[in-house]
C-alpha cells in the first residue's frame, strides 16, 4: 500500500518532472553505457525514487546524474591552436621563413616608417617637432670578409631591438647598414688566391689585357712604394716574378724597360682593385643574405660600402679639406711599420702580445767635465781627488738592435737616481740593484756618502742592502737629481760620439734603470727629443749628429750601418752580435718575457722607422676627453677605458697606407688628381689610373669616420623620395633636424681603439676645417660674440648615446671567422670567393642613391648565391662549434646533424635572439655552451606556453576551421585603432579565426575582481620597467621581468581564474571580465617581447589583426589613469597564500581557519570590496576567521590551522564543495547542467 502511494504522489505531483527526465534521457548518449533497463531503473523501482527525491523539497532539488562526455561538452577548454610542430625549434623555423618572407615582400620597415613620418608631419605641420621623434643608429660596418658568426649576430641583434622598441615608443629609428671593405684581409686573401701558380707572370698578363686598352697612359716612376704588391705567400717563381719590377735600377740605359715594368706594375694594382672589389661585392651579399635571415631590419636597399662611388667621393673630399685648411700634412717622421702588411700603421691598428724579447743593459761612459751641477759637481772633485775615471750611465732597453742608432739618453727630471761602486767604476741609475733579487746585483753597492769613496773597501754599514744611517751631514744618503743630470755628455760605446743626457717625461723611474737610451729614427719619443736639438738632422747615414733607419722595411740592417750587422735580420739580432757591438759596455743581458706592439691582423711583431707619410693633426687630447661627457656612454666603465686611450695619444695620426685596396690619396706630389666639384662615379678608379706613380690608399678608420655623415646624407635621400612620392616639397630643416636628433653608436669593446675615436676626431676636425675656411667677417663676428662672453658655439659630439658590449666567446677565447670550426659547402666558399677569372661587377651597383644598374658579373653572382643562399643562416656554424650529439636530451628533438640537413639551421632565430638578450653583454661576454642555449631555450618554452594558453582561451569556439600545419590560426580583432589599413593583400599566408574583440565598453568595470586589476596592473608595470630597461640596454633584465610575470601569471592568476574560464558560460560577466584582461595581457606581452622575438610576436598580431601592417605600428602600452590601484592588498594576500602553500602544498580539501589580525582585515577587504574568492586564492575548500586559534602555523605574519572539510570533488569545476552530492556535482554545476541540457533537449 505504501508503494502503491509513492507512486501515485509520485504520478500526480511530479508528472512534469518526469516528463522532462524522461524526454532528456531520450536525447542523450547512455548513461555511464547502461542499458535501456537500467537506465529506466529510477522509474520502475519506486524505492529509487525514494532515494533520489530525498525529502521532495520540490523541482530545483533534482539530483541527476551525467556522464563524462556531457560534462565535457559544458567546459570551456582553451583551443589548441597553436602550429602542430613537435618540436619548438622546428616551428620556430617555419615561422621565422614565413615571417621574414612577408616583411621582405612587404617591405614593412620602410612603410612604417614612410607611414608614421608622414602621419607625425601631418600632425605637427612643423618640421621642427620631427626633432625628438627621429633616432639614427649608426652602423659601425663589419667587414665584407667570409659568412658572420655568432658574435657579428649579437651586434646586428642589439641595433635591432634598440630599432624596433624605437618603433613600438612612436619613434622613428633609422638605421642604414653598411660594410668595411678596404684593407688588408681582402687584399691579402687576392695577392694569396694569384701565389698559387708557377707561371704568374703569363697570368697576370692575360688577366690585364682588356685593362691596358681603356686605362689612360701614365708618365712611368719607379717608387720603392710599390713594394706593397710583394707578399711572403709568394712561391719562388712568383717572388722573382714580382721583385725584378721592384729592385732600384741604376742603369740609366734601361729607362725603356723601366717604363715597361712600370706600366705592368700599375696595371697589375688595377687589377688587383678590381679583384678586391669583387670579392668585397661577393661577401657583402652572403652577409646581407646572413643578416636579412636574422630577422635585421634596416634600410636595406640604401645600404652602404666603402668602396661606393660616393662613399668614396666624401672620404677623398673630407681629406682634401683637411689638406687645404693644414690639418693634414705630409713630412719624415717615425712611424709603426709591419713588415708582413707591407704599410704602416696607425695606433688603432696595434695591440700588444706577449713575446720573449732580448733586454739588455748597457752602460755609457759619462764625460767627467759636464758633471757641472749639484752633487755631481761634488761628485767630479772627488773622482779627480781619488784618481777614479770611470762614471757611467746604466741604460736598459728592449729594443737592443737600435743601438748603433743612439743619439742621447732621457732621463726623469723629477726623479731621484742613486751612484753605485762595483770595483773602481761608479754607476748611475735608479734604486734597482737594491729591490733586485738577482744574484748579478749583489755586487753593486749603493754609496752613502762621498766619504764613503775614500776606502776602496766599502763599510759595513753601506753592505746592509746600500743603506747608511744619518750621522749627520757628511753620512746623508747620496742622491742624484735627475735635474742635475741635464746636460751631462757621454760617449756611445758603439761609435765614440759624445752625446748629451736630455730630460724627459714619458721615462718611467721605476722601470729598468730610469734611464731611456734614445735612437730617433725608431722612437716617437725619441725623435721628438733627438730632433728639439738643433745640432741633429736627417740624412741618408748615421755619422755623428746625422740619423737615419738602421734597417729597411724587411728589418735588415743596411750595409753602412755596421760591418758585423751587415745582412742580419732585426729579428735574428742576438746576445753575440751585441756583445760584439758594445764589449764590456754590455752589462747585463737577459731574455724575457714582455708585453711588444704587434700588428693586429697578421700578429707580427712591427718597428718604428722614419717614413714620409700623411698625418692628421690631432685636436688636444683633453678637448676629445671633454667632448665625452656631452656623450651618454654605458656601461660607465667603458668611459674610464675611453678616456685612458684617448689620453694615452701622443702624436699625431698617419693617415697613409702603402696599400693597392682602398680609397686612394688624391695627391702625387703636391699635385691634387680631382676636385670637389669631380663626378663622383669611379672617382676612385679614375685617380688611380691618372696618377703616374702608385698612389698611398688611406686608413680605413678616416674611412669609416664618414658613416656619421654619410648617414644622416642617406637619411636626407630617403626622407625626399617619401615627400616627392606624396607630391609635398623637400626643405632643408629636414637636414638641420636630422643632424640634431638623438644619434646611437652601438659596437664591441674593441671599437674603444678605432671607430669610436675616428668618429669623435674627424667630427671635431671637419668643424675646425670649416672655421678655418670661413670669411674674415665671419671671424669678426665670432670674437664680437667671444667678447662679451657668450660661447661661440655649443659642443655637440657626433652621436649621443654610445653603447659598448662585450663578445662571444667559446672555450674562453673570443668567436672570430678565423676560428671558426665549421668548413663551408664548397658551392658556397666559391661563390664567397670566386675564382681566378675576374667578374666585373658595378661599383655601385646596390646603392640606390646612385641609381646605377647592375652589370653581367653582377647577374652572374647573384645567380652564384641564389643556389646556396638556404645555407646562410643564423645558427649554420653551432652544431660544429658546440660539437652536439643526437642525444634528444639534447637542444632539439632532433640531432645536430638531421636538423642541419634539413633546415641547414640549427636554432630558431627567435631562440637565437633569446640567448643573445639573455646575457648581460654590456657587462660580460656570451659564454657559447650547450647549458646557455638549453636556458634559453627553457626560457622560449615558457613564453609560448604563456601565449599558447592565453591564445586558446580567448579563441572562439564556433565555426571553428581545423588548425593549419603551417600557420598559426588565430583570429581577428576589429577596431585596431592604431593600425590603419595599408594593402589588400597582405593578409597572406596567415590563417584567420574569430577572437572576439573584448573591449572595455563591452566589460563592466564593477566586474574585474581585485585579481583581475591586480595582474593588469603588474603587466602595465613590466612594459613601463621594460622600457626603462630597453633604454639602458639591459635586455637580459627585460627577460628576466617577463619569466618572473609569466611565472606568476601561471602558477597564481591562471588557476585562480580557470573556475570562471572553464566552468562559467562565455557570456557571463565574470568570464568575460577575465578574458578582457587576458586579452590586455597578450597585446601587453607581444609589445614588450616583440624586439626581442619579433617573429613569434609578429606572427601571433598578424593572426589576430589580419588587416594590420605589423605589430611595430602599435605603441607602447600605457597604464589607463583610472585603472584602480590594488598591488598591496593584493601583495598582502599573495604573501599569505606564499606561506601557506610553502607549508601545505595539497591543501584543496581543507578548510581554512586564520586567526584575526591587520593580515585578515586586508583579506576581507578583497573579499568584500575586490569581490576575491578566498578558497580559489588560496586553494582551500573554505575560509573561516576566527578570534583565536588554540593550535595553528605561522611565521608572525599571520597565524592559521587546516581542518579536513570531508567535503566531497566536483566532477565538473573540481572543486571540494559541501553541496557536493552522491552524484559528484556541487549545486552550481548541478543547476547549470539542468538547464543547459533542458534547453538542448
Amino acid at each position: 500500500m505504501l508503494i502503491l502511494s509513492v507512486l501515485f504522489i509520485y504520478v500526480t505531483v511530479k508528472s512534469d518532472s518526469s516528463c522532462v527526465y524522461l524526454t532528456q534521457n531520450t536525447n542523450c548518449k547512455n548513461i555511464l553505457n547502461q542499458d535501456y533497463n537500467k537506465q529506466n531503473y529510477t522509474f520502475i523501482n519506486p524505492l529509487n525514487i525514494i532515494k533520489s527525491w530525498g525529502t521532495f523539497k520540490g523541482r530545483d532539488e533534482l539530483k541527476t546524474d551525467y556522464d563524462d562526455d556531457q560534462i565535457s561538452k559544458t567546459i570551456n577548454l582553451p583551443r589548441n591552436v597553436w602550429p602542430s610542430f613537435p618540436d619548438v625549434n622546428e616551428a620556430g623555423i617555419e615561422r621565422q621563413e614565413r615571417v621574414q618572407k612577408y616583411w621582405e615582400e612587404k617591405n614593412v620597415y620602410q612603410k612604417l616608417f614612410e607611414k608614421r613620418f608622414l602621419n607625425i608631419l601631418k600632425e605637427t605641420k612643423r618640421y621642427k617637432y620631427l626633432l625628438n621623434h627621429f633616432k639614427i643608429i649608426f652602423d659601425g660596418p663589419p667587414y665584407a670578409n667570409g659568412v658572420p658568426h655568432l658574435g657579428h649576430f649579437l651586434n646586428k641583434t642589439i641595433k635591432d631591438v634598440f630599432l624596433r622598441f624605437f618603433l613600438l615608443k612612436g619613434h622613428l629609428p633609422i638605421m642604414i647598414p653598411g660594410w668595411d671593405c678596404h684593407g688588408m684581409p681582402i687584399e691579402h686573401k687576392i695577392l694569396k688566391m694569384y701565389n698559387t701558380d708557377d707561371n704568374l707572370d703569363r697570368i697576370n698578363k692575360e688577366l690585364i689585357k682588356h685593362l691596358k686598352e681603356k686605362e689612360e697612359e701614365p708618365d712611368p716612376e719607379i717608387d720603392e712604394m710599390f713594394k706593397s704588391v710583394e707578399h711572403p705567400l709568394f712561391t719562388d717563381e712568383g717572388s722573382i716574378y714580382v721583385k725584378k719590377y721592384l729592385n732600384k735600377i741604376e742603369d740609366n740605359s734601361e729607362e725603356e724597360k723601366e717604363e715597361k715594368l712600370q706600366k705592368e706594375k700599375k696595371n697589375w694594382t688595377i687589377f688587383v682593385r678590381d679583384k678586391c672589389q669583387e670579392l668585397a661585392y661577393r661577401n657583402i651579399k652572403a652577409q646581407k643574405i646572413y643578416f636579412k635571415n636574422a630577422g635585421i631590419w634596416g634600410f636595406w636597399d640604401y645600404y652602404y660600402a666603402t668602396y661606393h662611388s660616393r662613399f668614396e667621393k666624401l672620404t677623398m673630399t673630407t681629406f682634401m679639406r683637411f689638406y687645404d685648411t693644414g690639418l693634414v700634412y705630409k713630412e719624415l717622421l717615425p712611424q709603426i711599420y709591419s713588415t708582413k702588411s707591407k704599410s704602416v700603421l696607425a695606433d688603432s691598428e696595434v695591440i700588444q702580445k706577449t713575446k720573449r724579447v732580448l733586454t739588455s743593459f748597457i752602460t755609457f761612459n759619462v764625460d767627467l767635465e759636464t758633471c757641472s751641477k749639484g752633487v755631481l759637481k761634488n761628485l767630479k772633485a772627488k773622482m779627480k781627488e781619488l784618481g777614479l775615471k770611470d762614471l757611467k750611465l746604466v741604460a736598459w732597453t728592449t729594443t737592443s738592435y737600435t743601438i748603433p742608432g743612439n743619439k742621447g739618453l732621457a732621463v726623469d727630471p723629477k726623479g731621484d737616481y742613486h751612484l753605485y761602486r762595483k770595483g773602481n767604476s761608479l754607476y748611475i741609475m735608479n734604486d734597482l740593484p737594491t729591490k733586485s733579487s738577482d744574484p748579478f746585483w749583489s755586487e753593486f753597492k749603493r754609496v752613502g756618502s762621498l766619504n764613503q769613496l775614500n776606502s776602496s773597501v766599502e763599510s759595513k754599514e753601506t753592505q746592509l742592502n746600500g743603506s747608511v744611517k744619518s750621522n749627520g751631514p757628511e753620512f746623508r744618503e747620496y742622491i742624484i737629481d735627475g735635474f742635475d743630470m741635464g746636460g751631462l755628455e757621454y760617449y756611445d760605446p758603439v761609435y765614440g760620439n759624445k752625446f748629451s743626457v736630455y730630460y724627459g717625461n714619458y721615462v718611467d723611474l721605476k722601470k729598468g734603470t730610469g734611464i731611456v737610451h734614445l735612437s730617433p729614427a725608431h722612437g716617437f719619443d725619441d725623435y721628438n727629443t733627438i730632433n728639439a736639438d738643433k745640432r741633429f738632422k736627417s740624412s741618408n747615414n748615421n755619422n755623428g749628429f746625422r740619423y737615419c733607419n738602421l734597417f729597411d722595411k724587411d728589418e735588415n740592417f743596411y750595409p753602412d750601418i755596421h760591418f758585423g750587422l751587415v745582412g742580419m735580420n732585426i729579428r735574428d739580432f742576438n746576445e753575440n752580435n751585441l756583445l760584439e757591438l758594445l764589449g764590456e759596455n754590455l752589462l747585463k743581458y737577459e731574455y724575457k718575457d714582455i708585453e711588444v706592439d704587434v700588428d693586429w691582423r697578421c700578429e707580427n711583431p712591427v718597428h718604428t722607422r722614419l717614413t714620409k707619410q700623411y698625418s692628421l693633426s690631432l685636436p688636444q687630447r683633453e678637448e676629445i676627453v671633454d667632448l665625452l661627457n656631452h656623450i651618454q656612454i654605458t656601461p660607465n666603465s667603458a668611459r674610464k677605458y675611453l678616456n685612458n686611450i684617448i689620453m694615452a695619444r701622443n702624436r699625431d695620426w698617419c693617415l697613409s697606407r702603402q696599400r693597392c685596396w682602398g680609397a686612394p690619396i688624391p695627391y702625387e706630389d703636391k699635385e691634387c688628381l680631382m676636385t670637389y666639384e669631380s663626378f663622383e662615379e669611379g672617382i676612385s678608379d679614375r685617380v688611380w689610373k691618372k696618377s703616374n706613380r702608385i698612389l698611398d690608399t688611406m686608413d680605413i678608420w678616416f674611412e669609416s669616420a664618414m658613416v656619421s655623415k654619410y648617414t644622416i646624407e642617406m637619411a636626407v635621400y630617403i626622407i625626399k623620395e617619401i615627400l616627392e612620392s606624396k607630391n609635398l616639397s623637400y626643405k632643408k630643416k629636414i637636414e638641420e633636424v636630422l643632424k640634431g636628433c638623438k644619434k646611437y653608436v652601438i659596437e664591441g669593446q674593441d671599437q674603444n681603439r678605432g671607430w669610436f675615436q675616428s668618429l669623435l676626431i674627424v667630427d671635431m676636425l671637419t668643424k675646425t676645417a670649416a672655421k678655418l675656411s670661413k670669411t674674415s667677417e665671419y671671424m669678426e663676428r665670432i670674437n664680437r660674440i667671444i667678447k662679451n662672453n657668450k660661447p661661440v658655439e655649443k659642443k655637440v659630439p657626433p652621436f649621443d648615446n654610445l653603447f659598448t658590449h662585450f663578445f662571444v666567446k667559446l672555450k674562453d677565447q673570443k668567436l672570430s671567422k678565423s676560428k671558426q670550426l665549421p668548413k663551408l659547402d664548397q658551392n658556397l666558399e666559391r661563390a664567397l670567393n670566386g675564382t681566378k677569372e675576374l667578374v666585373v661587377t658595378n661599383r655601385d651597383v646596390d646603392t640606390k642613391y646612385c641609381l646605377y644598374k647592375p652589370g653581367v658579373g653582377d647577374h652572374k653572382i647573384d645567380v652564384e648565391f641564389s643556389q646556396v643562399k638556404d645555407k646562410i643562416k643564423p645558427g649554420y656554424d653551432i652544431p660544429q662549434l658546440l660539437q652536439t650529439s643526437t642525444n634528444p636530451d639534447n637542444l632539439s628533438t632532433k640531432g645536430s646533424s638531421e636538423l642541419d640537413k634539413e633546415n641547414n639551421m640549427y636554432m630558431n632565430v627567435d631562440l637565437l635572439r633569446t640567448l643573445v638578450c639573455n646575457n648581460d653583454f654590456l657587462s660580460h661576454d656570451l659564454d657559447l655552451s650547450v647549458d646557455s642555449f638549453k636556458s634559453s631555450q627553457q626560457l622560449q618554452k615558457k613564453i609560448v606556453n604563456c601565449f599558447k594558453y592565453i591564445i586558446g582561451v580567448l579563441t572562439e569556439s564556433e565555426s571553428e576551421p581545423e588548425p593549419s600545419e603551417n600557420m598559426l590560426p588565430v583570429g581577428s580583432v576589429n577596431n585596431d585603432t592604431l593600425n590603419s589599413k595599408m594593402d589588400d593583400d597582405i593578409k597572406a599566408d596567415w590563417s584567420v579565426i574569430s577572437i572576439p574583440d573584448i573591449g572595455i565598453s563591452t566589460v563592466k568595470k564593477s566586474q574585474l575582481s581585485g585579481m583581475d586589476l591586480y595582474f593588469l596592473s603588474q603587466a602595465y608595470s613590466l612594459a613601463e620597467s621594460s622600457s626603462e630597461y630597453y633604454r639602458k640596454g639591459q635586455f637580459f633584465k627585460v627577460l628576466d621581468m617577463v619569466e618572473k610575470f609569466i611565472t606568476s601569471l601561471s602558477s597564481v592568476y591562471l588557476s585562480y581564474i580557470k573556475n570562471f574560464l572553464y566552468v562559467y558560460k562565455r557570456e557571463d560577466e565574470k568570464n568575460k571580465a577575465i578574458r578582457f584582461v587576458l586579452f590586455k595581457i597578450l597585446y601587453i606581452l607581444l609589445r614588450v617581447l616583440g624586439p626581442i622575438v619579433p617573429h613569434m610576436c609578429e606572427d601571433i598580431y598578424r593572426s589576430i589583426n589580419p588587416e594590420s601592417i605589423s605589430l611595430f605600428r602599435r605603441r607602447w602600452p600605457v597604464r589607463p589613469k583610472t585603472l584602480t590601484d590594488v598591488t598591496e592588498s593584493i601583495g598582502t594576500a599573495l604573501t599569505v597564500r606564499k606561506l601557506i602553500n610553502k607549508q601545505h602544498a595539497h591543501s584543496n580539501n581543507f578548510i581554512l581557519r586564520l586567526e584575526n589580525n591587520q593580515i585578515t582585515e586586508v583579506l576581507r577587504l578583497i573579499q568584500d570590496q575586490y569581490k576575491v574568492d578566498l578558497n580559489l586564492l588560496f586553494n582551500v575548500a573554505g575560509v573561516e576567521f576566527v578570534n583565536k586559534l588554540k593550535n595553528g602555523h605561522g611565521d608572525g605574519i599571520v597565524k592559521y590551522d587546516l581542518v579536513d572539510s570531508k567535503y566531497k570533488k566536483c566532477k565538473r569545476c573540481w572543486l571540494f564543495k559541501k553541496s557536493v552530492g552522491e552524484n559528484l556535482l556541487c549545486d552550481q554545476c548541478q543547476e547549470f547542467l539542468n538547464n543547459y541540457y533542458t534547453k538542448t533537449k
